[in-house]
């Protein structure tokens, strides 16, 4: 896809979210204008800037840094949303996910990554597919991924923390 017809892809999805959810933060408008490219959506300050963008302190980070959940979530499930995104999937920096991410019993066709983000709920990949999950620094409530299905790797390193149990129970 080329750089124009992947801005246009990422104007269309903007559009279409507003249209569905109202005003944008800063952060889902970054999510989706890097959606369509594969790029990453820097939500925090530079990726050099560890301590800026270390979840352990999310309570401090402005409303520009926020995602909502269900907006994470209408980009993975709605038709006309996901064929939008790049194959090389969506992939967050240093953003607040706020609400429950849903993703169970999802097809997702293409990787998440998160990086140092805080979701400040559960997760729930419970008999999800995705070709990779990266939840690489972040600090979740919980993670419930009995049955999850992926291609690829899932990460929970360097500094992942739940606050809650996780669970990754596969296939009986």
């Amino acid at each position: 896809m080329g750089s124009a017809s992947a801005a246009n892809q990422g104007g269309e999805l903007i559009e279409m979210t507003r249209v569905r959810f109202g005003e944008l933060t800063d952060a889902e408008k970054k999510l989706l204008q890097a959606a369509p490219t594969g790029e990453w959506a820097q939500c925090g300050p530079s990726i050099d800037e560890e301590s800026a963008n270390d979840p352990a302190y999310a309570e401090s980070w402005g409303e520009d840094r926020v995602i909502r959940a269900a907006i994470l979530r209408w980009v993975c499930v709605d038709p006309e949303a996901k064929m939008r995104v790049d194959p090389r999937g969506i992939q967050v920096q240093g953003a607040l996910l706020f609400g429950p991410v849903d993703l169970s019993f999802v097809v997702v066709p293409f990787p998440l990554g998160l990086w140092r983000c805080r979701l400040t709920h559960a997760a729930n990949f419970i008999s999800a597919e995705i070709p990779a999950l990266g939840l690489t620094g972040c600090r979740i409530g919980m993670l419930l991924a009995d049955r999850l299905v992926t291609s690829g790797d899932v990460f929970l390193r360097h500094g992942f923390h739940a606050q809650g149990p996780v669970s990754l129970i596969g296939r009986s």
